[in-house]
Protein backbone atom coordinates (compact mmCIF):
# COMPACT_ATOMS: atom_id res chain seq x y z
CA UNK A 1 0.00 0.00 0.00
CA UNK A 2 2.62 2.46 -1.11
CA UNK A 3 1.47 6.02 -0.55
CA UNK A 4 -1.21 5.27 2.07
CA UNK A 5 -0.99 7.73 4.93
CA UNK A 6 -2.42 7.87 8.43
CA UNK A 7 -3.22 11.16 10.08
CA UNK A 8 -2.69 9.59 13.53
CA UNK A 9 -0.28 6.66 13.11
CA UNK A 10 -0.36 5.77 16.81
CA UNK A 11 -4.16 5.38 16.71
CA UNK A 12 -4.54 4.07 13.17
CA UNK A 13 -1.22 2.67 11.97
CA UNK A 14 -0.72 1.47 8.42
CA UNK A 15 -0.67 -2.28 8.90
CA UNK A 16 2.22 -4.41 7.69
CA UNK A 17 1.31 -7.41 5.52
CA UNK A 18 3.35 -9.84 7.62
CA UNK A 19 1.70 -8.71 10.87
CA UNK A 20 -1.80 -9.05 9.41
CA UNK A 21 -1.03 -12.47 7.91
CA UNK A 22 0.38 -13.68 11.23
CA UNK A 23 -2.71 -12.54 13.14
CA UNK A 24 -5.04 -14.14 10.58
CA UNK A 25 -3.19 -17.46 10.72
CA UNK A 26 -3.28 -17.35 14.54
CA UNK A 27 -7.01 -16.62 14.47
CA UNK A 28 -7.64 -19.57 12.15
CA UNK A 29 -5.52 -21.85 14.34
CA UNK A 30 -7.48 -20.71 17.42
CA UNK A 31 -10.84 -21.03 15.63
CA UNK A 32 -11.60 -17.31 16.07
CA UNK A 33 -14.19 -15.86 13.72
CA UNK A 34 -12.88 -12.29 13.65
CA UNK A 35 -9.61 -10.39 13.54
CA UNK A 36 -9.85 -6.67 14.29
CA UNK A 37 -6.85 -4.52 13.49
CA UNK A 38 -5.78 -1.92 14.49
CA UNK A 39 -6.99 -1.82 18.08
CA UNK A 40 -9.00 1.40 17.59
CA UNK A 41 -11.34 -0.48 15.25
CA UNK A 42 -12.79 -2.26 18.30
CA UNK A 43 -14.56 1.04 19.04
CA UNK A 44 -16.37 1.22 15.70
CA UNK A 45 -19.49 -0.73 16.81
CA UNK A 46 -19.95 1.66 19.74
CA UNK A 47 -19.42 4.74 17.55
CA UNK A 48 -21.91 3.44 14.94
CA UNK A 49 -24.78 4.25 17.31
CA UNK A 50 -24.05 7.94 16.80
CA UNK A 51 -25.93 9.87 14.11
CA UNK A 52 -24.43 9.30 10.66
CA UNK A 53 -23.22 12.89 10.34
CA UNK A 54 -21.34 12.70 13.63
CA UNK A 55 -19.86 9.30 12.74
CA UNK A 56 -18.70 10.70 9.40
CA UNK A 57 -17.22 13.77 11.12
CA UNK A 58 -15.20 11.51 13.44
CA UNK A 59 -14.00 9.41 10.50
CA UNK A 60 -13.01 12.58 8.62
CA UNK A 61 -11.17 13.95 11.65
CA UNK A 62 -9.22 10.70 12.04
CA UNK A 63 -8.34 10.81 8.33
CA UNK A 64 -10.09 7.54 7.51
CA UNK A 65 -11.73 8.95 4.38
CA UNK A 66 -8.55 10.51 3.00
CA UNK A 67 -5.89 7.91 3.82
CA UNK A 68 -5.85 6.48 0.28
CA UNK A 69 -5.50 9.80 -1.59
CA UNK A 70 -1.77 9.31 -2.19
CA UNK A 71 -2.06 5.56 -2.87
CA UNK A 72 0.13 4.54 -5.79
CA UNK A 73 -1.20 1.04 -6.53
CA UNK A 74 0.06 -1.26 -9.21
CA UNK A 75 1.55 0.23 -12.32
CA UNK A 76 0.26 -0.98 -15.64
CA UNK A 77 2.65 -2.81 -17.96
CA UNK A 78 4.11 -0.36 -20.52
CA UNK A 79 2.23 -1.91 -23.45
CA UNK A 80 -1.13 -1.59 -21.69
CA UNK A 81 -0.96 2.22 -21.79
CA UNK A 82 -0.36 2.38 -25.54
CA UNK A 83 -3.30 2.43 -27.94
CA UNK A 84 -3.57 -0.57 -30.28
CA UNK A 85 -1.60 -0.17 -33.51
CA UNK A 86 -3.60 0.62 -36.62
CA UNK A 87 -3.23 -1.88 -39.46
CA UNK A 88 -2.62 -0.49 -42.88
CA UNK A 89 -5.03 -1.75 -45.49
CA UNK A 90 -3.45 -3.46 -48.46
Amino acid sequence: FRGVQSRFPLLLPILKEHDVATRVVQAIANNRRRVVMPWLCHLVPMIRVLPVGLFDAIANFLGVNSSMKAFVGRSAPPHAAEPPAQRESA
